[in-house]
């Protein structure tokens, strides 16, 4: 009897727990829809650094209310980069300033859009009252960002969000120097229509309203990382944080960048115009493979048996879309990763697997 008790006392504890954890994450779930997965992610990998904070948050009450926040939270994240080998006896002026850089962890890896004829390992970051010298320099080319690393600990931080998710006529901050914000409206985010990209580099950039031509950084009204702005032929560029987040991770990993390789070119259905029906096969969304030139010879895709004409429809089950695009299921993959393609040819569906190689 007093077996039954305990046993029937047990259970009832353990459906009360696991019942009141269940309620706790579908909380979460619609609390958080601001909150960073790839921080998330990334904490427990890295845990001493801390990407961000791992609480839902709160969305601002008004706009007002987001820019108190962003002051508060995130402008102090915001650094101005000056030559090291200055000697400045009452300090730097504005007119030293070489570049304006993004903390990303507490213990000083910075964030900066690369600039021609600025030598980062020859800077030093101003925080605070002190400055630091940059002690290490990893470029990402593909990106143009690079990350610089200062000896330092508890720097502010803020978080991340997509930039690519980002909607027509919505609202973003945009600080291009230490201490300034400036409320700016995202015209569109464009990726290339009617050619063929590549599945290896994100061609989506955001376009936003009156952007000066100087480097900076895009963020939610909820203060989250979007963007960076590069200078591309003297014109301000939008480089989403989706296409150099991963980098930053496997930096943070393994100690160096890495990028993984299809070896593709391919034409968006969903995007193009005009296209023959025959050439299409009735398929509305995916990624053609337009000609033999588009694969790369020996690489990941040619190797797994991709033809000319071959429609990509899905990624690892996702099916790939003008938004969903293969580039984006890509970048968010690692070297030697077996993905699992499902393609049209010659209006059959076949499977293939693929191994990414490494860029």
């Amino acid at each position: 009897m007093k077996d039954t008790f305990w046993r029937t006392t047990i259970w009832t504890i353990t459906i009360a727990l696991l019942i009141g954890a269940g309620a706790g994450i579908l909380a979460t779930s619609y609390t958080s829809s601001y909150l960073e997965d790839y921080a998330l992610e990334l904490s427990k990998l890295t845990a001493p650094l801390r990407l961000t904070q791992t609480q839902p948050k709160q969305f601002p009450s008004s706009l007002e209310d987001a820019i108190r926040r962003f002051e508060l939270n995130n402008l102090p994240s915001i650094v101005n980069i000056y030559p090291s080998e200055l000697n400045r006896a009452y300090g730097y002026t504005s007119e030293d300033r070489l570049a304006t850089g993004l903390i990303l962890t507490t213990d000083g890896w910075i964030l900066v859009s690369q600039q021609p004829n600025v030598r980062f390992d020859h800077t030093a970051v101003s925080i605070g009252d002190r400055l630091y010298k940059v002690e290490q320099v990893v470029e990402d080319n593909a990106t143009s960002v690079s990350f610089l690393k200062i000896s330092a600990d508890g720097l502010a931080i803020g978080g991340f969000g997509s930039g690519l998710d980002t909607g027509l006529a919505e609202q973003v901050f945009v600080s291009q120097q230490s201490g300034s914000v400036q409320l700016h409206a995202v015209l569109s985010v464009t990726g290339s229509q009617g050619i063929s990209v590549s599945s290896d580099y994100l061609s989506e950039t955001v376009v936003l309203s009156n952007l000066s031509s100087e480097p900076g950084f895009v963020f939610s009204l909820n203060g989250d990382l979007l963007g960076a702005i590069s200078i591309v032929d003297k014109q301000p560029v939008v480089v989403p944080s989706d296409a150099f987040l991963p980098q930053f991770r496997a930096l943070l990993e393994k100690g160096s960048i890495e990028r993984p390789l299809l070896g593709l070119d391919t034409v968006s259905l969903g995007t193009t115009v005009g296209m023959r029906p025959e050439g299409k096969r009735s398929k509305n969304q995916g990624a053609l493979v337009a000609d033999k030139k588009s694969i790369l010879l020996n690489g990941p895709a040619d190797k797994a048996g991709i033809k000319e004409l071959d429609i990509i429809l899905s990624y690892n089950g996702q099916p790939i879309t003008e938004e969903q695009t293969l580039a984006r299921f890509v970048s968010k993959s690692k070297p030697k990763d077996v993905v699992v393609l499902i393609v049209d040819r010659a209006s059959k569906e076949v499977e293939v697997r693929v191994t990414l190689g490494e860029m």
